[in-house]
C-alpha cells in the first residue's frame, strides 16, 4: 500500500515527527524549519522540505 494512502496512520505521524526531530533542515534550501507544522515530511525518502516554496531559494533565484 502506498504511504500516501495512509495519511491518517498514527504510526506514520510518529515517524514523521521523529524525522523532523532528527533532521529539522530543508533539503532544498538547507535552512532550519522552525515548526513541524511548516514541514512537508517525505517519509519514503527520509527528507524534509518547507511546505510550499522556500523563501531563501526564491530570494536566490530573484538575485540571478
Amino acid at each position: 500500500m502506498p504511504l500516501s494512502a495512509r495519511h491518517d496512520d498514527p504510526a506514520l505521524e510518529t515517524l514523521a515527527r521523529e524525522l523532523y526531530a532528527l533532521f529539522p533542515a530543508c533539503v532544498r534550501c538547507s535552512e532550519p524549519i522552525a515548526r513541524y507544522e511548516e514541514a512537508e515530511v517525505l517519509v519514503h525518502v527520509n527528507r524534509l522540505a518547507h511546505r510550499g516554496r522556500c523563501d531563501v531559494v526564491q530570494a536566490r533565484r530573484g538575485e540571478e
